[in-house]
């Protein structure tokens, strides 16, 4: 509007009404839900692998070109580096040796965490060791529970499924703790 055209006070002015705003913008959307993920990822292997906070990172994510030119904004313009503690961070459309690397998957990228330094494979093992005995020893409870029959006509129809459903999940993580462990054998 002209300036002619302004109410008195902003008080009387009319209140903006649909067909002014437009906040819709995708690429910022996307831009934002690749960060979100990403710093998740690294939260979530500090905490899974009891990383302190303070202590530095090396991070390597793979994926598709656009999504990497928006990871390299991110790292040049130190969000990255702020809220992550990541001192090293590479991108790339394949890491072929991931040997020495952890990774999250997400459908849009991969971010791989350099292991050297920051995780003590010894201790990791035991803690995966002890992790899958135990995950082992609550899945065959499990399955007895489930096998006795008084125990399934009893049992209202909800709690059973509820132990269906942890015995699956419990499987699911059981098979990751393998994998992991495997990866530090």
């Amino acid at each position: 509007k002209d300036k002619s055209e302004w109410p008195e006070s902003i008080m009387l002015a009319q209140w903006p009404g649909l067909e002014t705003r437009n906040f819709s913008d995708p690429e910022a959307e996307l831009a934002m839900n690749l960060l979100e993920k990403a710093v998740s990822a690294v939260r979530e292997f500090r905490m899974r692998f009891n990383v302190p906070p303070a202590q530095t990172l090396k991070a390597v994510i793979t994926g598709e070109d656009k999504n990497l030119k928006i990871f390299n904004q991110f790292w040049q313009g130190g969000q990255l580096a702020k809220m992550t503690k990541v001192v090293s961070f590479e991108t790339r459309s394949d890491l072929a040796d991931k040997k020495n690397f952890l990774g999250s998957i997400f459908p849009e990228f991969a971010l791989f965490i350099e292991k050297e330094g920051v995780v003590d494979p010894v201790k990791e093992c035991a803690r995966l060791e002890k992790k899958i005995t135990d995950g082992r020893k609550w899945l065959e409870s499990a399955r007895v529970r489930l096998s006795n029959e008084n125990f399934v006509k009893n049992a209202p129809p909800e709690i059973i499924e509820g132990e269906r459903a942890k015995l699956a999940d419990t499987e699911k993580v059981l098979k990751a703790d393998e994998e992991l462990l495997a990866s530090f054998l």
